[in-house]
């Protein structure tokens, strides 16, 4: 047993399956999208569980719609100092 108590400290819920449209791959992916950036808008910080390779890029796609600016600033950073050699560490 760890001792840690993540409902003690944290507002935990669980936010349901996302329903989306059987047999129609795009339409499918859109669903996907349009819910997390339902979700992501409200400052949620989710954890997926679940779903087959195809969910990856509709959720990935709605972070970067909700929180495009810090993931541009971010990625722009990593990948400067990487190219310099410089460790963002030193």
């Amino acid at each position: 047993m760890t001792g840690a108590s993540p409902f003690e400290s944290l507002l935990v819920a669980d936010a349901g399956d996302v329903y989306l449209t059987m047999y129609d791959l795009p339409r499918a992916a859109n669903d996907i999208h349009q819910q997390y950036t339902k979700l992501l808008s409200t400052g949620c910080k989710l954890l997926t569980i679940g779903g087959d390779h195809s969910i990856t890029y509709p959720i990935l796609k709605a972070y970067r719609v909700c929180i495009h600016c810090v993931t541009q600033n971010v990625t722009r950073f990593i990948f400067t100092k990487t190219l310099s050699g410089v460790s963002q560490f030193s």
